[in-house]
C-alpha cells in the first residue's frame, strides 16, 4: 500500500512538474509572438499581422462592438494610411496567461503614442487599452482567435 501511495504522489508530482514546464515554454512562445505582432505594427505591415490571426479571427471594442478578420484588415488599412503616420512608443504588456489545452486567455495592457500629418500639421496622439487576447495553439504556432479590449482611453 505505501509503494503504491508513493508512487501515485511521484506520479501526481512528475505531471505536475511537466504541465508547469510545457505552460513555461508556452508563456516564452506567446512572449515571442507578442514581440513580433509589435514589430508588424511598427512597420505598419498588416500581412504580417493578419499573418498571425486565425482564420475566424474577431476583434471587439469596448462598447461591444466586433469586427471580423475582414473589418479589422480594412480598419488597419485606413488607419495606416494616414499621412506621415509614425509609432512613437508601444508597449505591449501581458499581465496573466490562463491555459486551456491549446487555448490560451491572456490579460494584457498597451500603451500607444503616435504622429501623423493632418492639415499640414503634425499631429500626436496617444492610447492605452486593457484587455483579453484569445490565441489559439496551431501546428504554425500560437494565432490569435479574439481580442476583446475592454477599457481604452486615448488622447492627443
Amino acid at each position: 500500500m505505501k509503494i503504491s501511495r508513493l508512487l501515485l504522489v511521484s506520479a501526481f508530482a512528475l505531471v505536475s512538474v511537466t504541465a508547469f514546464s510545457d505552460q513555461a515554454g508556452d508563456i516564452k512562445s506567446l512572449e515571442k509572438a507578442y514581440a513580433k505582432l509589435k514589430a508588424a505594427i511598427v512597420r505598419k505591415d498588416i500581412k504580417a499581422i493578419m499573418g498571425m490571426c486565425s482564420a475566424d479571427f474577431s476583434w471587439t471594442d469596448p462598447k461591444g462592438m466586433t469586427m471580423s478578420a475582414k473589418d479589422f484588415h480594412a480598419m488597419m488599412k485606413g488607419q495606416f494610411a494616414a499621412p506621415g503616420l509614425r509609432f512613437n512608443k508601444l508597449n505591449m504588456i501581458n499581465d496573466s496567461y490562463d491555459f486551456d489545452g491549446n487555448i490560451a486567455r491572456v490579460r494584457s495592457r498597451s500603451e500607444m503614442s503616435m504622429s501623423m500629418n493632418a492639415n499640414g500639421q503634425k499631429m500626436t496622439m496617444s492610447s492605452s487599452s486593457e484587455g483579453v487576447d484569445t490565441w489559439v495553439k496551431t501546428p504554425k504556432g500560437w494565432l490569435i482567435k479574439k481580442v476583446e479590449v475592454v477599457n481604452e482611453v486615448m488622447g492627443g
